[in-house]
């Protein structure tokens, strides 16, 4: 399996590939890190989850499985502030990790999720994607958002980490999703998942169709 060495970027978020990560990168050695991989490294960097109880980019701190991230836009705002727009590209796995230097870098090594194609696997999205489909435009409706209905990638393995990327869930939870090695049962955990929150948006719901429209009408007694 190939090593590479990489500048890593630790947040307090789940990057998947085929997502955009947006980052306002203030800190100094962080602003050099995103000039390191523009100069060097082809516009690209590795972006892993800091673990709730880290403060600083150590390699105790970090979640050892996350994405390398592709610089698609980048702006500076009076030498104080980088924002970047970055797409999620391939896994990867911390081998090592050495903060001695003006930026942090890590030695990775791919971790790609084993996508087999069999019959498991076909009912699996068709299960996921019907309920994504039903968990997506129930978020909406329940949060009164009138725009544009999410659209589900039609291919099984971006639908996969969309999911993964989108329902609402914890941060260690989402982290697991991304750490599955198998496609099969990242599918599985999904499907299981998605029942769950679809119950708990149904029960939400039904809650708001039996809460009162407007204020109650005036009575003497």
């Amino acid at each position: 399996m190939s090593q590479i060495s990489i500048p890593i970027f630790p947040i307090k978020s789940v990057l998947f590939p085929g997502t955009l990560v947006r980052l306002q990168v203030a800190e100094t050695r962080f602003r050099a890190l995103v000039d390191a991989a523009v100069l060097h490294y082809q516009r690209r960097f590795g972006v892993a989850l800091m673990r709730q109880e880290a403060e600083q980019a150590e390699f105790s701190g970090l979640h050892h499985v996350g994405t390398m991230a592709q610089i698609l836009q980048l702006t500076r705002e009076n030498n104080e502030r980088v924002n970047v727009v970055a797409l999620g590209k391939e896994r990867f796995r911390i081998v090592s990790f050495d903060r001695s230097g003006p930026y942090p870098v890590a030695v990775v090594e791919d971790a790609p999720l084993r996508a087999v194609a069999s019959p498991q696997v076909h009912a699996l999205e068709i299960k996921a994607r019907t309920m994504a489909t039903e968990y997506f435009a129930l978020l909406l409706n329940l949060n009164e958002d009138d725009s544009e209905r999410l659209k589900l990638p039609s291919a099984v393995v971006p639908l996969a980490n969309f999911i993964a990327a989108n329902v609402q869930i914890s941060l260690n939870r989402r982290q697991h999703l991304l750490e599955f090695n198998e496609l099969e049962m990242l599918l599985g955990e999904e499907v299981q998942l998605l029942e769950r929150e679809l119950k708990r948006i149904q029960w939400f719901e039904a809650q708001k169709r039996l809460r009162p429209k407007g204020p109650a009408p005036f009575s003497l007694n």
